[in-house]
Parts: structure tokens; C-alpha cells; sequence
């Protein structure tokens, strides 16, 4: 049997305008969490949400009125940087707030996997400008130790000469 095969495009097109929701007990640091086309919405920790809210959102209800006035929002475009940390099981999002400074939110979650699909979801909505940073270590603490072993020995031997 034949079946219609989308494009690239519009595969990405369908799976970006689908929102992404993580709640309460799999998110730790907030009730709620709710990834957009375009924006990240997260809800203070008051516990779990209802589950009328949840299916609300899914059916693509007003965000603001939904979520309330306490909701956090950060618009994608102003996302400078993200960075997963599988060790807490979060995430640091820093951003630009009001034109000119930078804000720092992090985003906990209870296990690495949630975490981890999160970060994915959220830098494929960010697209092909954002591209993974390799973590580079300090070289300095790794030749600090043999440096001191050579600069003792070649003290001895100048002392010994």
C-alpha cells in the first residue's frame, strides 16, 4: 500500500506547532511547563496541576489565561544560551530581559531522561543558529601537577650541579 510522504519541511512544521507539556512530579523546580512554536511558559511550584488544565492546554487554549499571572514566559528568540546539566537533572536558560541585561532561569526535573528530552525539544525549536558548545576542560589543572614535577627536578639537578 502507498502512503503520501510529508517533506522535511513540513514534518517540522507539524511537530512545531504541537505544544510540549511537563508537569509536576516529573518537573521538580515548577508546576508546569509548556513549550510553544515560539515561547517557553513555566508555572510557580504549587503542586500538580489539574488535569482539566492539562487537557486545555493540549487543545490549545489561551496560554496567559490559563496559566495565570504568575507564569514566567520567555519568547525563543531571546535565548542566548542553554545548558543541560544531567548531573542536577536541569536546565540553565539564560536569555535577554528588557533589551539590555541577561536573566538566568533553571528548570529542575527528577530524572535525567526528562531533563534530557526537554533540552532536545527546546533546541530544536531554536533552530539552525544554535549549535552544541563542546565541554571544553581547564588545561591548567591537568599540566599543573607535572609541571611542578619537572620544575622540582630540574631544581634538584641545578642544586646537585
Amino acid at each position: 500500500m502507498f502512503a503520501l510522504q510529508q517533506s522535511p519541511a513540513e514534518l517540522s512544521l507539524s511537530n512545531y506547532s504541537h505544544r510540549r507539556i511537563w508537569a509536576a512530579p516529573e518537573l521538580s523546580s515548577h508546576s508546569l511547563l509548556v513549550l510553544t512554536s515560539r515561547e517557553l511558559h513555566l508555572t510557580p511550584l504549587t503542586g500538580d496541576p489539574k488535569p482539566e488544565t492539562l487537557a486545555a492546554i493540549d487543545a490549545g487554549g489561551d496560554l496567559d489565561t490559563l496559566l495565570g499571572p504568575l507564569a514566567t514566559m520567555i519568547t525563543l528568540s531571546t535565548i542566548r544560551r542553554v545548558r543541560l546539566d544531567l548531573l542536577a537533572n536541569a536546565l540553565v536558560i539564560e536569555s535577554v530581559r528588557n533589551g539590555s541585561g541577561t536573566g538566568r532561569l533553571t528548570i529542575a526535573f527528577t530524572t535525567p531522561g526528562a531533563a534530557d528530552g526537554c533540552f532536545t525539544k527546546i533546541w530544536r525549536r531554536l533552530g539552525e543558529r544554535y549549535r552544541p558548545a563542546l565541554a571544553e576542560r581547564d588545561l591548567w589543572p591537568l599540566i599543573r601537577a607535572p609541571l611542578a614535577l619537572l620544575a622540582m627536578v630540574l631544581l634538584f639537578t641545578a642544586l646537585t650541579v
